[in-house]
């Protein structure tokens, strides 16, 4: 279904993916308009090996407490691990630039 997506117009949220999964169609995503999260898989490895930039026109928003400002996030990568062998290890991005 998103074999040949390249640009993510809005958020990509790349959650709950299980050590089965083949991933490998991250690899051709090079622009995200939105934020990127990634939260509680289980897969060894990430490729967004063609990622370059993260627009964040959308922001995530961290949940913190009342007594504490806001958290608005492009990235924000948690909870990858079920132990300290079965996680995520590799969060490839090798293109990504900052500005």
């Amino acid at each position: 279904m998103y074999e040949n997506c390249t640009i993510v117009i809005s958020n990509l949220e790349i959650t709950h993916f299980g050590s089965d999964y083949d991933l490998s169609f991250f690899e051709n995503i090079r622009e995200v308009h939105g934020y990127v999260l990634v939260a509680e898989n289980l897969v060894s490895r990430l490729p967004l090996t063609s990622l370059r930039i993260i627009r964040g026109r959308t922001l995530f928003r961290l949940p913190t407490p009342s007594s504490l400002p806001p958290r608005n996030l492009s990235l924000f990568v948690a909870d990858n691990m079920l132990n300290s062998s079965v996680g995520l290890r590799d969060l490839e991005m090798p293109s990504l630039i900052g500005e």
